[in-house]
């Protein structure tokens, strides 16, 4: 199969799950076709099973450690916790809760804020 061929794909896939083109630039997705490449020939997709599990268990462990660094930093030089808040695409009000420090920034958790009113005293 061509480049082209292979490129058309590649759309197609990104198109039917509503992936922005963005992620063609990510390092990950370079890293996981070079993987695809170097594997096992006739290599298959993992099943649904085994991504939500044991490799999705897996992947957070290694992010969970890739920030332990980060995190060590706290408690010499403390850290800001800052909030953004956005709507997703179906329109509820969430807000980001992310720590801060000179070393980087690690999202800690999003907050739905359906059904609280939106004013200038806000207690949450």
């Amino acid at each position: 199969m061509g480049r082209d061929m292979v490129d058309l794909k590649v759309m197609k896939g990104l198109c039917a799950n509503g992936i922005l083109f963005n992620v063609l630039r990510n390092p990950q997705l370079c890293e996981m076709v070079s993987g695809i490449n170097r594997g096992p020939e006739g290599y298959k997709p993992p099943s649904f099973e085994k991504a939500r599990t044991t490799l999705s268990d897996e992947c957070k462990s290694n992010v969970e450690k890739d920030l332990t660094p980060i995190k060590d930093t706290w408690y010499n030089q403390g850290c800001s916790i800052v909030s953004d808040g956005w709507s997703n695409v179906k329109h509820r009000p969430l807000i980001n809760v992310i720590a801060v420090n000179s070393h980087g920034a690690m999202f800690l958790y999003t907050d739905d804020f359906l059904g609280i009113e939106k004013n200038r005293i806000c207690h949450c």
